[in-house]
């Protein structure tokens, strides 16, 4: 976003210019616009993605040096402009803050962390609350599906004053606790681009995640080792379940993702 700056910017002395893409916004409204084609509400998004299209990737341009979170990132943004010059820097995360909090008891919980003035994060919530979750809820009447994060909706309000189980805190002084309080991270994105730090987050507080694929992307994910991978909410449901009722797999996830993270993740190494 803050590349407009130095974008045509005629006050700007002869300098180096390198723009950090952490989302390229047009490929996030296309991911946006095929999960829903014929959706009234997405007439906006196809005027304003032609736009879009060609004021964001003009800016990339611009540019000596573009950088990606993410190798999948990169490959988007060479589909619009296979000449950019583009390199991938990986995310890192706090390891230190991000920990495993054994003197914190755990309870019955899941949880999901986003700023939801993030059309992608908003997304997540309501498709799992309505898909994923009533599966959950049948075979685990005590579970609580906490949505932790600053900006919540009026929709996931509403949500929350309709079933006691699920808890839509927003914005807090400190996700970690949160994450230490849970026994499950799921990650149930379907739109946008770029590296998900908060599944490093996750991770690396020692919590088993289950994600979809696309909200893994960036991350060397091996399913039923470090992560679970699931794409549809009977699939999600299911994995979540066999978590739930295994307290060790829980562990052996967690760990092996705490692991992993320390190894790849960490300030030091990025």
């Amino acid at each position: 976003p803050m590349g407009q700056y130095v974008y045509r910017n005629v006050h700007l002395p002869a300098v180096r210019r390198i723009i950090s893409v952490h989302s390229c916004a047009t490929c996030a409204l296309e991911k946006a616009v095929r999960l829903q084609p014929r959706a009234a509400r997405n007439c906006w998004k196809r005027l304003l993605l032609q736009r879009l299209r060609g004021y964001e990737f003009s800016m990339y341009r611009s540019a000596d040096l573009v950088l990606a979170l993410t190798t999948q990132e990169r490959l988007d943004i060479l589909r619009h402009i296979p000449d950019q010059r583009i390199t991938v820097i990986p995310y890192g995360v706090d390891i230190h803050h991000f920990r495993p909090r054994p003197e914190i008891p755990s309870e019955e919980s899941i949880v999901f962390t986003g700023i939801y003035g993030d059309e992608a994060n908003r997304d997540a919530v309501m498709w799992f609350a309505n898909t994923t979750w009533p599966l959950l809820k049948a075979g685990h009447p005590n579970l609580k599906f906490l949505v932790v994060g600053s900006g919540p909706t009026r929709d996931m309000l509403d949500l929350a004053r309709r079933d006691p189980q699920i808890v839509v805190t927003g914005q807090v002084e400190d996700v970690a606790t949160y994450l230490a309080n849970a026994r499950i991270y799921v990650c149930p994105m379907r739109m946008g681009t770029g590296f998900r730090g908060k599944i490093l987050q996750a991770m690396a507080c020692g919590l088993p995640v289950v994600s979809t694929t696309l909200a893994a992307e960036g991350i060397p994910a091996e399913t039923g080792n470090n992560i679970v991978l699931a794409d549809t909410p009977h699939v999600m449901a299911e994995n979540i379940s066999l978590l739930i009722a295994d307290p060790e797999l829980r562990h052996t996830i967690g760990h092996n993702g705490r692991e992993m993270v320390v190894k790849r993740f960490a300030w030091s190494h990025c």
